[in-house]
């Protein structure tokens, strides 16, 4: 610390408390004599103290005040009015809108946001969020309308169909609300100081010689703007990023206005300048003439993240619903930026620190995983011949493959899936058993696949397998092999499966109830001899799928050692194996 407050091309420079103690000190010596009592426990000694405290209390507070016109320093409040003495405030956040269904069985009106800001007819989502109407609405009877309702929180908001169906606001006449599609508008969080902080220094070069860097910064600074890249050709041919011969070509990313953003680039560019990109938008020049802009806006495309993770102290699950939801909206790429695998898993521990992320990467298209386990059954418990069949359809956005019989070889399986538009890079696996499907479906295409089973008794006719137990299908074994389905996709995010308790042997007319940890959810129960043959320790559900309690009660004994298996809502699979006793 200094020994002198000063203020010069330095900057602020305070003395610290040892300083002015010492100071304080000498000045009692000058007026007391050398014998006066300056120790810690004596009464000048306690004065001394506190005198030198109060100096430094005082110059710490004007240290704040000092650091607060400091952008590396100030945040909040504080960094707004930083950034106000250069000409930068804070972006605010916008609500998310979406269409929402409500259906009338008698004549009402519906008060929107236009009409009162405080008491606008409110629904809820199942988490919980409202949304208030935005324009008033008058039904004159039974009727149907799709209405804009907005989010009445700001922020990033993201919407789910069919999941906005709760009334806030009770008006007698609504007789149902939902919401059948996704968004129409995604709202934006406010700036953050990380945010404004970056911006309001790169804002600095507005007044830069270089006129891409000045370029750069007024377009950074405009509102919506969230990445801009400049591609500058100065030589006579064009370059390897098809940029014309002495042009630039600006690639924005955002909403801000094309209005904004041509008037920029005209008042920033350089004289003579070309310009290339996909946009044209006239701006009037000085003497009233229109001089056609042009930059390019990036085409968003939809970028799939996977990872295994667990968690890192073995006690607490990882928090999977908050990966997912945080995200998209941590990890957003800049115009033309390599977005890297280590930069997936900072920012799945940055949200989540107990995690442990393993195989994370990315794809162009989400990848969607089916497992078709193989099993066993005799003819007493074969299933009807309506299910006596082996072969399936893929449906996937509107289009059906052809029948795809699943004793067939890889090869035709691959090739009958490949097949369907919208499906690529599809590898079929036999393994142990299982019959595993991967699919990659391209970009802007979000369905799912669907899986149909052939009905063995009308080959025209088949029904879609939605989820465990609903998706298993079996047959006798004189048909042919027998799968069970279950669905999995990488992109969720998943702890290990893991049976407890986990015993080497079971007595013979024991139960035990086993339970599940991990996975998602969902558990089914079978169990096996090492024969492959089901042991019925499991008794089946009511409508004659697989046991879901996992209470196991060792009816009958057989040498062979049984294989425990459980399986989650998304096709993962763990096993134990017991020996029966039969003392």
């Amino acid at each position: 610390m200094a020994d002198l407050d000063t203020l010069n091309e330095n900057g602020l420079q305070l003395k610290s408390f040892d300083v002015l103690l010492e100071e304080f000190e000498t000045r009692m010596r000058e007026i007391y004599g050398d014998d006066i009592n300056l120790d810690q426990d004596s009464p000048d000694g306690q004065l001394a103290n506190i005198v030198a405290q109060m100096g430094t209390d005082v110059r710490e507070v004007l240290q704040r005040i000092y650091d607060i016109l400091n952008l590396d320093n100030a945040t909040g409040v504080n960094l707004d009015r930083a950034c106000a003495l250069i000409g930068i405030t804070r972006k605010g956040g916008t609500r998310t809108v979406t269409p929402i269904t409500i259906t009338t069985s008698a004549a009402c009106t519906l008060v929107g946001l236009n009409e009162d800001e405080t008491d606008a007819y409110t629904v809820q989502d199942n988490a919980g969020n409202k949304w208030n109407l935005q324009n008033t609405k008058y039904f004159s009877g039974a009727d149907a309308a799709s209405l804009s309702f907005q989010a009445e929180t700001i922020g990033h908001q993201l919407t789910t169909p069919n999941t906005i169906t709760t009334p806030v606001t009770l008006v007698l006449g609504v007789s149902s609300i939902n919401n059948p599609t996704t968004a129409t508008v995604i709202g934006e969080d406010e700036e953050t100081d990380l945010e404004l902080r970056t911006r309001a220094k790169r804002s600095i070069m507005l007044a830069s010689v270089g006129f891409t860097d000045s370029l750069y910064a007024a377009l950074m600074n405009l509102d919506g703007m969230a990445s801009v890249r400049i591609l500058e050709n100065v030589t006579n041919v064009t370059d390897e990023n098809g940029t014309s011969p002495h042009s630039i070509h600006v690639i924005t990313a955002g909403s801000a206005p094309y209005k904004d953003i041509a008037t920029t680039i005209m008042q920033k560019r350089s004289a003579g300048c070309g310009m290339d990109g996909d946009i044209v938008y006239p701006v009037m020049n000085a003497d009233g003439y229109p001089i056609d802009i042009k930059w390019s806006v990036i085409t968003s495309r939809y970028l799939f993240a996977y990872a295994t993770i667990s968690s890192l102290d073995g006690i607490n699950l990882p928090q999977y619903d908050l990966i997912k939801t945080t995200l998209p909206t941590t990890l957003v790429p800049a115009v033309g930026e390599v977005v890297t695998t280590n930069q997936l898993t900072t920012a799945i521990t940055s949200i989540d620190s107990n995690t442990y992320v393993e195989d994370a990467d990315f794809t162009f298209g989400q990848v969607q995983k089916f497992k078709l386990y193989e099993l066993e059954y005799d003819d007493e418990t074969a299933p009807s011949a309506a299910l006596a069949t082996n072969k399936i359809k893929i449906k996937y956005n509107g289009s059906t493959s052809a029948e795809i019989d699943l004793n067939g070889t890889s090869s035709a399986i691959s090739a009958a899936v490949n097949a369907v538009p919208g499906l690529e890079d599809v590898t079929v696996d036999y393994t142990s058993g299982e019959l595993t499907f991967t699919f990659v479906s391209i970009d802007d295409v979000l369905g799912p696949i669907e899986i149909a089973q052939i009905n063995a008794v009308d080959s025209g006719a088949y029904y879609y397998l939605k989820g465990i137990p609903q998706n298993t299908f079996k047959k006798s074994p004189t048909v042919g092999i027998q799968y069970q389905l279950a669905l999995a996709s990488n992109r969720t995010f998943l702890t290990p499966l893991v049976i407890t308790p986990a015993p080497t042997e079971i007595t013979v007319g024991d139960t035990v109830e086993f339970t599940a940890m991990g996975g998602d959810g969902n558990y089914h129960w079978i169990a096996v001899d090492s024969t492959g043959a089901e042991y019925t320790g499991f008794a089946l559900d009511d409508d004659g799928y697989l046991n879901t309690t996992g209470l196991f009660e060792a009816s009958s004994y057989t040498a062979n050692t049984i294989e425990i298996n459980c399986f989650d809502g998304v096709g993962n699979r763990s096993t134990i194996k017991v020996t029966l006793n039969n003392t």
